[in-house]
Order: structure tokens, then C-alpha cells, then sequence
């Protein structure tokens, strides 16, 4: 009888925060991936439409941070999701 440990590794997108939050024209987001990875930035209304894409972008482990320019957004209530294969987060943010 052989057992074989399989160790699977944490592939997190870790301390995502906005900043100004809430905001009038741009916001920043800034997050630690654990490993490198190609994520894509969604922005969603309170219905769940999306109403802006960011390109796919290939980020490196450790902090990170992207502008997003959103001055053409009406005021309210938004989420901005970060997908990656392995991982899926969001944030509120509120424009004013």
C-alpha cells in the first residue's frame, strides 16, 4: 500500500481593499495575489449588470495596485469583482 499527500496551494487574491472609498472620478484597488496569475476586473450595478471590464491582466505574487477611472458611472452603489481561476472577490464601492 502506497499513500501519496497531495498538498494544494493557496492561490488567494489576499487583502483586497479601495481606496477613496467611496469616490467621484477614480478608485484604487490594492491587493496581495499569493502567486502570479492573469486575473479580469468586472464592475456590476446593485442588479448585477456589468457595466465596465478591465482587460485581463497579468499580475505578479505581492502587492499590487490599479487605478480604475469610473467618472462616466452614475452615483450609487457598485461591486468590482476580481476573477481568477481559482478565486473570485468583491468589493463594494460607492460612487458619489
Amino acid at each position: 500500500l502506497c499513500l501519496t499527500n497531495t498538498i494544494k496551494e493557496n492561490h488567494t487574491i489576499a487583502n483586497l481593499t479601495a481606496y477613496p472609498n467611496p469616490f467621484t472620478s477614480s478608485t484604487t484597488l490594492e491587493f496581495n495575489p499569493t502567486v502570479t496569475k492573469n486575473i479580469s476586473i468586472s464592475i456590476l450595478n446593485v442588479v448585477g449588470r456589468t457595466v465596465k471590464n478591465i482587460p485581463t491582466k497579468k499580475l505578479q505574487s505581492g502587492e499590487n495596485k490599479i487605478t480604475m477611472y469610473l467618472s462616466a458611472l452614475n452615483p450609487g452603489i457598485y461591486f468590482c469583482q476580481i476573477n481568477s481561476l481559482e478565486n473570485l472577490q468583491t468589493i463594494r464601492l460607492i460612487k458619489r
